[in-house]
């Protein structure tokens, strides 16, 4: 699985860029906006409301994207060295000289 910032998609029918439902399935924009739900309720005992939503989808898709794009730019930074301890009670020792974390930022 890729992790998915969730980004604008052009919508050929209205001939623009759209971050819709499905521009943002399984995506850390998705993950954020249930979260931004979650929190508002928690804190203010009511729905998030529906006005603002494409601004906020926006934003959170912006912060998603810099930070895999961040991530993918540093993974190399991420970690150095790695520890396994095996069932048998042994542990090995290995230098990590390159690392994938399977993002996928697309370009707009």
């Amino acid at each position: 699985m890729s992790l998915i910032p969730g980004s604008p998609r052009y919508d050929a029918n209205e001939e623009k860029y759209v971050i819709d439902d499905l521009a943002i399935q399984d995506s850390m924009v998705l993950a954020i906006e249930n979260e931004m739900k979650n929190v508002y309720k928690t804190l203010n005992g009511v729905n998030l409301p529906a006005v603002g939503e494409e601004d906020r989808r926006m934003l959170f898709s912006a912060i998603a994207r810099g930070i895999l794009k961040y991530l993918d730019d540093h993974a190399g930074e991420l970690i150095k060295d790695l520890t396994i301890d095996h069932a048998g009670g042994t542990t090995t020792e290995h230098t990590v000289d390159g690392l994938d974390l399977d993002i996928e930022v697309k370009n707009l």
